[in-house]
């Protein structure tokens, strides 16, 4: 019995020794993976039925790469995620190449994968190169983004000369042209002597600080006698300091009676663009217009107005119809409705007046339909276009000298058609065609009175006979002298 016991252990023991023995062929992984020739741990991991050779070659690509990690974990993601071992197994291997150790339990919480983790380590070695600090998570944050990296990382390194730091920005909210265009902008400054220590230091946003030394070079190229100090002030009064400039430039450049930087400071102080009211008496000046400057800045002033279409309108003629045309009834009968276009500037001295344009237009109206009816038939009418337009221009003129409000100055009208009431000519070419047949009429029975005449006179000398006599009177018809217009 004791013997049968020994036997049985023996057994027992023999067959642990051989499911704990690592074959042959896998010796060599299992020494890499820390296993020995008899281990207990490999027995485990053939109960288990896991791919032992599988798991030694991917804890080896991890050992020789001098990642710290324990077999154990390595089984455990495995048993997790066993389609994912071997690309996340390259993730850490790329991370460990940059010098960045993240556990294999953490790795997934970046979403990486393996074209992905390449540029993530990409821009740690930049982050070295430059010597700047990023958080793993702003790292990817600038992966997920669509900034060009490179662009990115020279942009740094140009912030970094001027000691700007791009902290506050947003990652993905971060406009490199625009930060370039500030560090452009502000070596061209320094270059010219300048150190804008003031717009630097100031509280402004990038955008701002952008803004005010472009300005700077504006009044540098110009020549324009405006210190760093003064630009700031205007600016924090409210002025568009681009505007400012742009002002102050017309003003150096062209004479202006009456204005002065002190004027235009306080235009736009008020609230409007002094750049626009110069412009526009430059415009009206190139047209040969005289405008007192001072209607202008008052214009510009209202916000609902659009001052540089205002003065083109008010120096450049522009066309329009004269609509509600009444008829005008000739003496003749017809009724005729003239179509007109005028040709108008409008008055600005009546900008900001009360002007009713429809008493201007019924003005218009009413003394072209005066001359009109200095004909009496629509023939007349159109056979005197010319005469008609000149009066009534002519008249129009005399008015608008009487008026100060007038909104427009014509400065010429057309008759481009006349219609006529076909209702009305219908009715006269009626009666033209009843008198026409009531004159044929006349002329028929005064022919037929002189036949009769004739043929009573050849009967009395002899030179026709009763009998043809009859004969004709059968052939003409009866003669009754009740139809003749007289009778012999």
């Amino acid at each position: 019995m004791d013997l049968i016991i020994i036997i049985v252990f023996i057994i027992l023991i023999l067959s642990c020794m051989i499911a704990a023995y690592v074959p042959y062929e896998l010796q060599p992984l299992a020494t890499q993976a820390g296993f020995s020739k008899f281990s207990l741990r490999f027995f485990l991991l053939r109960v288990q039925k896991v791919p032992i050779k599988y798991l030694f070659e991917q804890y080896i690509k991890l050992i020789d790469s001098d990642i710290d990690i324990e077999f154990e974990e390595l089984k455990k993601y495995w048993s997790a995620k066993p389609d994912k071992l071997e690309s996340t197994i390259n993730i850490i291997i790329n991370a460990k190449n940059a010098g960045l150790e993240i556990p294999i339990n953490e790795i997934d919480k970046y979403n990486l994968n393996e074209t992905n983790s390449l540029s993530f380590f990409s821009v740690l070695k930049k982050l070295k190169k430059f010597k700047i600090t990023f958080s793993d998570s702003e790292i990817f944050e600038l992966i997920n983004s669509d900034i060009n990296i490179d662009e990115y990382f020279q942009c740094i390194t140009n912030a970094k000369k001027h000691n700007i730091n791009l902290s506050e920005y947003n990652i993905k909210e971060i406009d490199i042209d625009k930060i370039n265009a500030y560090i452009n902008n502000l070596d061209e400054v320094i270059k010219l002597g300048s150190k804008p220590d003031l717009i630097i230091e100031s509280n402004f946003s990038q955008e701002i600080k952008n803004i005010l030394l472009t300005n700077i070079l504006q009044i540098n190229r110009l020549n324009i006698n405006i210190s760093e100090k003064e630009l700031i002030e205007i600016f924090n009064s409210g002025i568009n300091t681009t505007e400012y400039i742009k002002a102050i430039e017309l003003l150096q450049s062209e004479k202006f009676e009456g204005i002065n930087q002190k004027k235009i400071k306080e235009h736009f102080i008020k609230g409007g663009n002094a750049a626009v009211v110069l412009d526009s008496l430059l415009y009206a000046k190139a047209n040969q217009a005289e405008i007192d400057p001072k209607i202008l800045f008052k214009i510009d002033l209202d916000k609902n107005a659009d001052l540089q279409n205002i003065i083109k309108k008010a120096v450049i003629p522009y066309e329009i119809d004269l609509l509600e045309i009444l008829p005008v009834v000739l003496p003749d009968g017809i009724q005729i409705t003239p179509k007109i276009k005028l040709n108008i500037k409008n008055n600005i001295n009546a900008y900001s007046s009360y002007t009713d344009e429809t008493v201007f237009f019924n003005m218009i109206y009413d003394i072209i339909s005066d001359e009109i009816l200095k004909f009496k038939t629509y023939q007349d009418v159109l056979g005197n276009i010319k005469p008609i337009i000149k009066n009534t221009l002519k008249q129009i003129s005399s008015k608008i000298k009487e008026t100060e409000n007038t909104p427009f100055f014509i400065t010429n009208l057309k008759i481009i058609d006349i219609d006529i009431n076909s209702d009305t000519l219908s009715e006269i070419k009626e009666k033209e065609n009843k008198a026409k047949k009531e004159d044929a009429r006349l002329k028929i029975l005064e022919a037929n009175a002189k036949l009769q005449e004739n043929m009573s006179e050849a009967l009395k000398n002899g030179s026709m006979s009763f009998k043809d006599y009859q004969k004709e009177k059968h052939i003409f018809g009866s003669f009754d002298n009740d139809e003749l217009p007289y009778s012999d």
